[in-house]
């Protein structure tokens, strides 16, 4: 009796452990670490495919499952048993574009190149990046600072005196405001945008 439950303990398995000739991805992911915008910034939703270096997606995890939501602006992410390899990391937080992007599938220009309305939209502030990353037998870890796809102005004016009024004569900015940009970093704006000049 006693033999078989040592033999039954030597048999059980961590599902986690990583197998032979593979590796665990663990991931850290943060807010773009500055003062500007934080006001109502937020992971409500993520997305994160791992992608192989043919294009092909290998694994997709979501904040519905895979990613946990460590606090507003942080989340903690893992992938079991990934196969020693190359890999692309791409993420995308509070926006549902490219959801229909799934394990299997290979990413084409259409994925790389999405575009995404340039502005505040109804699921937060949207998010994305993108990360390289060698699987090697063992813990993989790796930090993701999201980067912002729009940005929010907030201007604050204190005033100081009793009996006077402060005017906001000016303020600077770009002189263009495109309606749309791409959904991961570009060298160039996305030149199906309509662009408006600021007043």
């Amino acid at each position: 009796m006693l033999i078989f439950f040592i033999s039954l303990i030597g048999c059980s398995k961590n599902p986690h452990a990583t197998e032979s000739g593979s590796g665990n991805i663990e991931i850290s992911i943060t807010l773009p670490a500055t003062k500007s915008a934080m006001s109502g910034d937020e992971i409500k939703s993520l997305r994160i495919w791992l992608v192989d270096k043919n294009g092909k997606i290998a694994r997709v995890i979501t904040s519905d499952a895979g990613i946990t939501m460590t606090g507003a602006g942080t989340a903690s992410a893992q992938f079991f048993n990934v196969e020693r390899a190359s890999y692309t990391l791409y993420f995308v937080a509070n926006s549902d574009a490219l959801s229909s992007y799934t394990a299997g599938a290979t990413i084409d220009d259409a994925f790389k190149n999405a575009t995404i309305d340039y502005k505040y939209g109804e699921y937060g502030m949207p998010l994305s990046v993108v990360k390289e990353i060698h699987v090697v037998p063992g813990k993989n870890m790796i930090s993701a600072s999201l980067v912002r796809i729009c940005a929010k102005i907030h201007v604050t004016v204190r005033n100081s005196t009793l009996d006077k009024m402060v005017w906001i004569k000016d303020i600077s900015l770009n002189d263009i405001s495109p309606d749309k940009t791409y959904l991961f970093e570009q060298d160039s704006f996305f030149p199906g945008a309509v662009y408006e000049e600021l007043d």
